[in-house]
Parts: structure tokens; sequence; C-alpha cells
């Protein structure tokens, strides 16, 4: 987005897409992210984020045992986000989500999209070096 974003060209928007069946714990972290965000924010959201990946690593699995210790380093009451996480306030947030990028052809993490300016959509699955998408982008922004 340093590269992109400044033009207002391209925009960058995060979705989550928690596949239960790889990671269980990953649709109740995706729920506390949320919970994370509205409670502190763009920052504490990726903090949360972050930490979680700290933790897990690659395709390990997420201790549960230290959710309220990555909250807590999110900067966010842990009492709110757990409330929030309870009352499942972000659950269908989630949900459709999931059901968004099933459809849009996801089918495991990470997966982005890229969607031009006429709606036309470029799946890009797995981890992709940034001299791929770099190119795939400044393709589409000549089109």
């Amino acid at each position: 987005m340093s590269t992109y974003g400044s033009t207002g060209k391209v925009a960058w928007v995060y979705r989550h897409f928690p596949i239960a069946e790889l990671h269980p714990n990953a649709p109740l972290l995706a729920e506390a992210a949320e919970c994370v965000g509205a409670e502190g924010g763009n920052a504490a959201f990726w903090k949360f984020i972050d930490n979680v990946f700290a933790e897990a690593p690659g395709n390990d699995l997420f201790p549960m045992d230290r959710i309220d210790m990555v909250i807590q380093r999110s900067g966010v009451t842990l009492s709110n986000v757990k409330a929030c996480m309870a009352e499942g306030v972000y659950r269908k947030r989630v949900q459709d989500q999931f059901d968004e990028a099933i459809t849009a052809g996801g089918e495991g993490t990470p997966h982005n999209i890229l969607v031009t300016a006429t709606g036309r959509t470029i799946p890009v699955p797995g981890s992709q070096p940034y001299a791929t998408l770099q190119s795939l982008i400044d393709t589409l922004l000549t089109e």
C-alpha cells in the first residue's frame, strides 16, 4: 500500500477466511480480532493479528490458553473484548466473509483477489512474492 495506496488507484481490503477444518480456533480468533478492533481501532486490530501469528507461525495451531495475553498485548480492555466475544457480536460478519471467500473461489489461506475498476476478479491463491503481486497490479492498472 505504500507503493500504490497514496494514488487512490489501489485499495486493500482485509477479509476473514477462517477454515475451521484446518485451524479449529480460526473462527473464534477472527471474532476476537473484530472485537479488538471495535474496542481499540485499526492499530489494535493489526497488533492482535500480528501477535496471533507470532504465537502460532505458519500452520501451527494457536494455543487458546494464550488468547487473553494476546488480547491484552493489543492495548484493549480484556473484559470488554471477552464480553464482545461471548455475545457473538461479530460472528455473523466473520461467517459472511467466509461465505464470500468461498463464492469468490477461495480454497485456502492466504488467498487474494484482485478486483479491477470494471469488476473483473483475478484470484491469487497462496503466498506470493511481492514482485508477483506488483507485476499483476501494474498490468491491471494499465488496462
